[in-house]
């Protein structure tokens, strides 16, 4: 497995909500290779932040499947009155991790956000998304969020 370092890179987002994740990036995490389409997951860090799991990362990390649970519960649950609200963050568990497949395309591997992901992280339909690694794992980021980011002063990184 490859670990030299890629720079980010600012991709296009088509009409369909369709990146390609570079070459690079899929040869750094070593799971993204192949002729076939690879199943993967999305996993929300915050509301401009995704980052790319593969299926057996996702599966076997005991906190992962536990939020599949819940996710799953809760689409079947009919607990409470009519006047009973979950909080915010549980009504909208199901936004943070997202089932998806990548397909080999030209120069990468074609992922196709789902649409909900495009409006949430304010994607314009013909917009831009960062693709970088963090802590490992392929990461993409909203350019706002990634512009909040790169607002912290250097001398207060913890590096």
């Amino acid at each position: 497995m490859n670990r030299d370092p890629v720079e980010p890179a600012l991709m296009s987002v088509d009409r369909a909500g369709r990146i390609v994740i570079p070459r690079a990036f899929c040869e750094i995490v070593g799971w993204i290779a192949g002729s076939s389409p690879v199943k993967a997951w999305l996993l929300m860090g915050s509301p401009g932040r995704y980052r790319l799991l593969s299926a057996q990362e996702a599966e076997g990390e005991p906190d992962l499947a536990l939020i599949r649970e819940r996710i799953a519960g809760r689409l079947h649950s009919t607990n409470g009155t009519p006047l009973d609200f979950e909080d915010d963050a549980s009504a909208t568990l199901s936004l943070r991790f997202f089932a998806v497949q990548l397909s080999p395309q030209g120069p990468g591997w074609r992922l196709t956000l789902p649409n909900v992901i495009v409006k949430i992280m304010e994607i314009r339909l013909t917009g831009e998304v960062a693709v970088l690694m963090s802590n490992g794992h392929i990461e993409i980021w909203a350019v706002g969020t990634l512009k909040s980011a790169l607002s912290a002063p250097l001398n207060q990184i913890a590096y």
